[in-house]
């Protein structure tokens, strides 16, 4: 860089800011943070098999949406059930 400009540089600003990988010490995970995240798709696929494939609420067991869901689902069934007959 030109002197003249009114600043100088002490080594190159690519590396302004940058840690050496071996002064910082590596942190274990815990709590929430203790298991690595799915990536996107991954878990979409699994959202898709439970909720389309599977046919499965995926909040908790006895919750307001499950229980509407289970409800929602006999009656599509009993609509399958009327049209094959």
């Amino acid at each position: 860089m030109a002197r003249g400009k009114g600043f100088s540089s002490h080594g190159s600003l690519t590396k302004a800011g940058r840690v050496r990988f071996e002064a910082t010490p590596e942190v274990k995970r815990t709590g929430v943070n203790s298991r690595k995240k799915k990536i996107p798709r991954v878990r979409y696929r699994e959202l898709y098999n439970k909720r389309i494939v599977k046919e499965k609420y995926g909040g908790q067991p006895n919750s307001i949406g499950a229980n509407k869901q289970k409800r929602g689902n006999k009656n599509e069934r009993s609509k399958k059930n009327k049209k094959n007959l």
